[in-house]
């Protein structure tokens, strides 16, 4: 009886040893897959935001006399927007780390 128990105590040892090693390793693998996404979604972000650039400087110019009020704050948002936009470093803080 006295045996029995001691080998369920020394393999029940062994399990926890190997359970621990296989988590270790799950986190390991999940930590990298994190890294990779993390670089491809830095990549989509300055891809989408170099799209963003060229489609506002491209944009062509609102129909209309130039005292139009309306006309006067889209060209000053888009002016505001831009400007913003060329002060940001690329990816700012959405992947400080």
């Amino acid at each position: 009886m006295r045996s029995a128990i001691e080998k369920e105590l020394v393999g029940s040892r062994n399990t926890s040893d190997s359970t621990e090693e296989r988590l270790a390793a799950t986190i390991d693998r999940l930590a990298g897959e994190l890294r990779r996404l993390r670089t491809g979604q830095q990549g989509w972000f300055a891809f989408l935001d170099a799209l963003t650039k060229t489609v506002l400087t491209c944009l062509p110019r609102c129909p209309g006399p130039l005292d139009h009020p309306i006309r006067e704050a889209i060209i000053e948002i888009r002016r505001q927007s831009l400007c913003e936009l060329e002060a940001e470093p690329r990816g700012s803080a959405l992947f400080a780390e």
